[in-house]
């Protein structure tokens, strides 16, 4: 005994007539009736009288009518319940953010999802992209959005955009309005740079050792606000990416340099856990992050190159959401 089966029992009993319940379920009449055989063979009763204008259920017909109905309904009920949770995924997820890009990502990235999926609730941490790596291989954090490093085989990786780095100052620009400097002249700065286990210490370091020169770290700051500020203050330049310094540029705060000779270029990728599987919710974060950093790059708001292909339909994205 199977749905179909049933199915196609109540509707026979719901019309009266194997010929008319077989032209409503588009089955042929021979079909119909083999299937009702073989329903009154596996349950060892009969079904339905048959009469010369038509079939009446008997006792146990009855009773299999209602019963099925019942198992019918319950059973719709769970498709549409299933097909409501796939179009509108709910749960927690939890996005590691480094404050470089949690800075200008962050708020916009709430906004989207609370505007595209309602019933998942998004939290936000910062931190060091070392230490988000391993809260992310430990599924303490479902996703993270961190700079390139390595390979490790409990992680899911999927590279985003690759985006340059840039001399960032305040006050009087430095090399005159020459659009890019040497990476090497770096050697000759008094700089503000995050401690050596940060990724972009990391990246501006391997620069250094390839070129051959020493830097002169004046401050090391981890937190991007400090070092903005240190920089506002004029206490030394810093290298940081576009994005990170986007707003202050706008205002004329800041004034930024692109390096050359070589670019250092910064790797952006999302992990995830291998193990266990990616909820619903998490997949549905990760499309919106997606669509999210095109946007970004498409508008300008995040100097960067593309290492994906978006999808042909853009999602349209919304300028303010009720989050009452």
């Amino acid at each position: 005994m199977d749905a179909k089966q049933l199915r196609y029992f109540v509707r026979i009993v719901e019309t009266g007539s194997i010929s008319r319940a077989a032209a409503d379920l588009r089955v042929a009449q021979s079909a119909l009736s083999l299937h009702i055989a073989n329903l009154e063979h596996e349950l060892g009763v009969l079904l339905l009288v048959r009469k010369k204008r038509g079939v009446t259920p008997t006792e146990c017909g009855e009773l299999l009518f209602n019963r099925a109905r019942s198992i019918l309904g319950q059973f719709e009920s769970a498709v549409q319940e299933i097909r409501s949770f796939a179009a509108n995924p709910a749960g927690n997820v939890t996005l590691g953010l480094p404050a470089s890009i949690a800075a200008f990502f962050a708020a916009p990235l709430l906004m989207q999802l609370k505007n595209r999926y309602p019933s998942i609730t998004l939290r936000i941490v910062d931190g060091v992209p070392s230490r988000l790596l391993a809260e992310v291989q430990e599924s303490r954090i479902d996703l993270a959005l961190v700079a390139e490093a390595g390979t490790n085989s409990a992680l899911g990786v999927e590279r985003l955009l690759s985006e340059k780095l840039y001399l960032v100052g305040a006050g009087r620009r430095r090399f005159g309005n020459a659009p890019a400097v040497k990476t090497a002249r770096l050697a000759s700065l008094p700089l503000i740079l995050p401690g050596r286990d940060h990724g972009i210490r990391l990246l501006i370091e391997e620069v250094a050792a390839k070129l051959g020169i020493e830097l002169t770290v004046n401050f090391q700051v981890d937190a991007v606000t400090a070092i903005k500020d240190l920089v506002r203050l004029e206490f030394g330049v810093t290298v940081l990416p576009g994005a990170a310094v986007r707003d202050e540029i706008r205002r004329g705060e800041f004034w930024a340099v692109e390096l050359v000779n070589p670019t250092p270029l910064r790797n952006i990728v999302l992990v995830r856990p291998v193990k266990p599987p990616p909820t619903r919710a998490s997949d549905a974060a990760r499309s919106v992050i997606r669509d999210l950093i095109v946007k970004l790059v498409n508008d300008g708001d995040w100097p960067a190159t593309l290492l994906f292909t978006p999808t042909s339909e853009p999602y349209l994205f919304v300028e303010s959401v009720d989050w009452l």
